[in-house]
């Protein structure tokens, strides 16, 4: 800020509902829930995955495998690409 200037203006004009969400995370996300439900709002849902049950538990596997150390990255990404490729 340059010596001499005021700082910006700050107006409290904010819906009585915003005054009262929490201004922080908390780590019990219930208020949270409770105040957006509030304000008529709806959680997001996920999009389903673009890939089958089955392939998604070929690369769960190969990631314990790739973490586990049993396998090289390049082993990984080539297995990972192969499962992919496949139809669902």
């Amino acid at each position: 800020m340059l010596e001499g200037s005021a700082p910006p203006a700050t107006t409290s004009a904010a819906p009585a509902a915003l005054l009262s969400l929490p201004m922080e995370p908390s780590q019990n996300n219930n208020s949270t829930t409770a105040s957006a439900r509030a304000l008529g709002l709806q959680p997001i849902m996920a999009p389903p995955l673009p890939i089958s049950a089955g392939q998604q538990a070929q690369l769960r596997a190969l990631l314990e495998k790739y973490d586990a150390g049993a396998i090289t990255p390049v082993q990984y990404q080539t297995a990972r690409a192969q499962i992919l490729s496949q139809s669902h």
